[in-house]
Protein backbone atom coordinates (compact mmCIF):
# COMPACT_ATOMS: atom_id res chain seq x y z
CA UNK A 1 0.00 0.00 0.00
CA UNK A 2 1.37 3.45 -0.82
CA UNK A 3 2.10 6.05 1.82
CA UNK A 4 -0.60 8.48 0.57
CA UNK A 5 -3.32 5.91 1.30
CA UNK A 6 -1.77 5.03 4.65
CA UNK A 7 -1.70 8.71 5.59
CA UNK A 8 -5.31 9.31 4.51
CA UNK A 9 -6.58 6.29 6.46
CA UNK A 10 -5.04 7.67 9.64
CA UNK A 11 -6.64 11.11 9.16
CA UNK A 12 -9.88 11.00 11.09
CA UNK A 13 -10.91 14.23 12.80
CA UNK A 14 -13.55 14.68 15.53
CA UNK A 15 -15.10 18.01 16.40
CA UNK A 16 -18.44 18.68 18.08
CA UNK A 17 -20.74 15.82 17.06
CA UNK A 18 -18.90 15.36 13.74
CA UNK A 19 -16.38 12.78 12.55
CA UNK A 20 -14.55 13.56 9.31
CA UNK A 21 -12.76 10.56 7.79
CA UNK A 22 -10.38 11.82 5.12
CA UNK A 23 -9.41 8.36 3.83
CA UNK A 24 -13.00 7.26 3.31
CA UNK A 25 -14.14 10.78 2.37
CA UNK A 26 -17.07 10.59 4.76
CA UNK A 27 -18.59 12.94 7.29
CA UNK A 28 -20.73 11.68 10.14
CA UNK A 29 -22.76 14.06 12.29
CA UNK A 30 -24.43 12.60 15.32
CA UNK A 31 -23.36 9.16 14.06
CA UNK A 32 -25.28 9.60 10.80
CA UNK A 33 -23.69 10.03 7.35
CA UNK A 34 -24.00 13.51 5.91
CA UNK A 35 -24.11 14.25 2.19
CA UNK A 36 -21.23 16.57 1.40
CA UNK A 37 -20.19 17.72 -2.05
CA UNK A 38 -16.53 17.05 -2.95
CA UNK A 39 -15.44 20.72 -3.00
CA UNK A 40 -17.06 21.41 0.38
CA UNK A 41 -15.36 18.27 1.75
CA UNK A 42 -11.98 19.40 0.41
CA UNK A 43 -12.51 22.85 1.90
CA UNK A 44 -13.28 21.35 5.30
CA UNK A 45 -10.16 19.16 5.15
CA UNK A 46 -7.99 22.14 4.18
CA UNK A 47 -9.35 24.25 7.04
CA UNK A 48 -8.81 21.40 9.53
CA UNK A 49 -5.24 20.85 8.35
CA UNK A 50 -4.57 24.59 8.73
CA UNK A 51 -6.63 25.16 11.88
CA UNK A 52 -3.83 27.05 13.61
CA UNK A 53 -4.35 30.08 11.34
CA UNK A 54 -6.82 31.96 9.16
CA UNK A 55 -6.63 30.66 5.60
CA UNK A 56 -6.60 33.29 2.85
CA UNK A 57 -9.35 33.08 0.21
CA UNK A 58 -6.80 32.85 -2.61
CA UNK A 59 -5.08 29.92 -0.88
CA UNK A 60 -8.40 28.14 -0.45
CA UNK A 61 -9.32 28.68 -4.09
CA UNK A 62 -5.94 27.34 -5.22
CA UNK A 63 -6.23 24.31 -2.91
CA UNK A 64 -9.84 23.43 -3.74
CA UNK A 65 -9.85 24.32 -7.45
CA UNK A 66 -6.25 23.80 -8.64
CA UNK A 67 -5.50 25.15 -12.13
CA UNK A 68 -9.05 26.50 -12.44
CA UNK A 69 -10.14 30.11 -12.17
CA UNK A 70 -13.28 30.41 -10.05
CA UNK A 71 -15.17 33.33 -8.64
CA UNK A 72 -15.34 34.17 -4.96
CA UNK A 73 -19.00 33.13 -5.13
CA UNK A 74 -17.90 29.52 -5.71
CA UNK A 75 -15.79 29.65 -2.55
CA UNK A 76 -18.62 31.25 -0.59
CA UNK A 77 -21.01 28.50 -1.75
CA UNK A 78 -18.53 25.76 -0.73
CA UNK A 79 -18.16 27.37 2.72
CA UNK A 80 -21.94 27.59 3.03
CA UNK A 81 -22.32 23.89 2.16
CA UNK A 82 -19.54 22.86 4.56
CA UNK A 83 -21.15 24.88 7.36
CA UNK A 84 -24.53 23.31 6.68
CA UNK A 85 -23.02 19.81 6.72
CA UNK A 86 -21.38 20.31 10.14
CA UNK A 87 -24.40 22.04 11.69
CA UNK A 88 -22.91 25.54 11.55
CA UNK A 89 -24.16 28.73 9.92
CA UNK A 90 -22.91 32.21 9.10
CA UNK A 91 -24.53 33.65 12.22
CA UNK A 92 -23.10 31.36 14.91
CA UNK A 93 -19.81 30.49 13.14
CA UNK A 94 -19.06 27.88 15.81
CA UNK A 95 -17.08 25.66 13.42
CA UNK A 96 -15.99 27.85 10.48
CA UNK A 97 -15.37 31.52 11.24
CA UNK A 98 -15.21 34.21 8.59
CA UNK A 99 -12.13 36.41 8.95
CA UNK A 100 -13.42 39.52 7.17
CA UNK A 101 -11.21 40.81 4.41
CA UNK A 102 -9.01 37.71 4.59
CA UNK A 103 -10.63 34.27 4.51
CA UNK A 104 -11.80 31.57 6.90
CA UNK A 105 -10.62 29.69 9.96
CA UNK A 106 -11.71 26.47 11.63
CA UNK A 107 -12.50 27.36 15.24
CA UNK A 108 -14.08 24.12 16.46
CA UNK A 109 -12.06 22.22 19.06
CA UNK A 110 -10.69 18.96 17.65
CA UNK A 111 -10.87 15.85 19.83
CA UNK A 112 -8.20 13.14 19.90
CA UNK A 113 -7.78 10.67 17.05
CA UNK A 114 -10.72 8.44 16.27
CA UNK A 115 -10.04 4.73 16.86
CA UNK A 116 -9.68 2.88 13.56
CA UNK A 117 -11.25 -0.55 12.89
CA UNK A 118 -8.91 -3.51 12.55
CA UNK A 119 -7.22 -3.62 9.13
CA UNK A 120 -9.46 -6.40 7.79
CA UNK A 121 -12.66 -5.20 9.42
CA UNK A 122 -15.16 -3.12 7.53
CA UNK A 123 -17.41 -0.64 9.28
CA UNK A 124 -20.70 -2.17 10.30
CA UNK A 125 -24.19 -1.00 9.47
CA UNK A 126 -24.37 0.99 12.72
CA UNK A 127 -21.83 3.45 11.35
CA UNK A 128 -23.94 4.16 8.27
CA UNK A 129 -20.99 3.35 6.03
CA UNK A 130 -20.81 0.34 3.71
CA UNK A 131 -17.86 -2.01 3.19
CA UNK A 132 -16.54 0.16 0.35
CA UNK A 133 -16.36 3.18 2.63
CA UNK A 134 -19.22 4.96 0.85
CA UNK A 135 -22.38 5.86 2.73
CA UNK A 136 -24.99 3.15 2.33
CA UNK A 137 -27.58 5.65 1.09
CA UNK A 138 -25.63 6.03 -2.17
CA UNK A 139 -26.37 2.46 -3.36
CA UNK A 140 -29.08 3.89 -5.63
CA UNK A 141 -26.52 5.50 -7.93
CA UNK A 142 -25.51 2.47 -10.00
CA UNK A 143 -29.07 1.73 -11.21
CA UNK A 144 -29.43 5.38 -12.23
CA UNK A 145 -26.20 5.23 -14.24
CA UNK A 146 -27.33 1.95 -15.79
CA UNK A 147 -30.65 3.50 -16.82
CA UNK A 148 -28.90 6.54 -18.29
CA UNK A 149 -26.54 4.30 -20.27
CA UNK A 150 -29.44 2.18 -21.56
CA UNK A 151 -31.34 5.30 -22.59
CA UNK A 152 -28.28 6.67 -24.42
CA UNK A 153 -27.86 3.37 -26.26
CA UNK A 154 -31.55 3.31 -27.22
CA UNK A 155 -31.37 6.87 -28.55
CA UNK A 156 -28.20 6.09 -30.47
CA UNK A 157 -29.70 2.94 -31.97
CA UNK A 158 -32.90 4.74 -32.89
CA UNK A 159 -31.01 7.59 -34.52
CA UNK A 160 -28.89 5.19 -36.54
CA UNK A 161 -31.73 2.86 -37.49
CA UNK A 162 -34.29 5.48 -38.45
CA UNK A 163 -31.74 7.99 -39.69
CA UNK A 164 -30.42 5.50 -42.26
CA UNK A 165 -33.86 5.33 -43.90
CA UNK A 166 -34.22 9.05 -44.36
CA UNK A 167 -30.62 10.17 -44.57
CA UNK A 168 -30.16 10.41 -48.31
CA UNK A 169 -33.06 10.87 -50.69
CA UNK A 170 -33.13 8.53 -53.64
CA UNK A 171 -32.12 10.19 -56.87
CA UNK A 172 -34.94 10.74 -59.27
CA UNK A 173 -34.51 10.08 -62.92
CA UNK A 174 -35.98 12.34 -65.44
CA UNK A 175 -36.97 10.88 -68.76
CA UNK A 176 -34.79 11.99 -71.57
CA UNK A 177 -36.51 14.30 -73.92
CA UNK A 178 -36.37 13.56 -77.56
CA UNK A 179 -36.45 16.33 -79.95
CA UNK A 180 -38.07 15.97 -83.32
CA UNK A 181 -36.79 18.13 -86.04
Amino acid sequence: MNSRVDTDEARVHRFGDCVLDVGRRTLLRGGQPVELQPKAFDLLVHLIENRDRAVDKDELQAAIWPRVVVTEASLTKAVQRARLAVGDDSDSQSVIRTVHGHGYRLVAELAGPEPQPASGAAPGPASGVGATGAPQQESWRWPVWLAVAALALAIGYGSFHFGARTAAPKPTTTPATTSTT
